[in-house]
C-alpha cells in the first residue's frame, strides 16, 4: 500500500490568522489612533472648536474669538 500526501484544506483558524496579518502596519497604526481618539466622533468634537476658534479669530480678531 502506498501512502497519498494530498494537501489538506486549512482550519477555519488559520483562515483568520491569515486575514489578521493581512492587516498591514498603517492600517493597523491607523485604526489605533482612531480607537484612542474615541472614533470619528471623538476626531469631530476635539476638531470642530479648533476650527471655529480660527475662523473666528480670523475673521473677528481674538476679542472675538475668546
Amino acid at each position: 500500500m502506498s501512502e497519498r500526501n494530498e494537501p489538506t484544506a486549512p482550519a477555519p483558524a488559520d483562515d483568520a490568522v491569515q486575514a489578521e496579518r493581512a492587516w498591514s502596519a498603517p492600517d493597523q497604526r491607523r485604526q489605533l489612533f482612531i480607537d484612542s481618539i474615541g472614533g470619528w466622533r471623538g476626531l469631530l468634537d476635539s476638531t470642530l472648536p479648533v476650527v471655529v476658534f480660527i475662523v473666528a479669530n480670523t475673521l473677528g480678531g481674538l476679542d472675538v474669538a475668546v
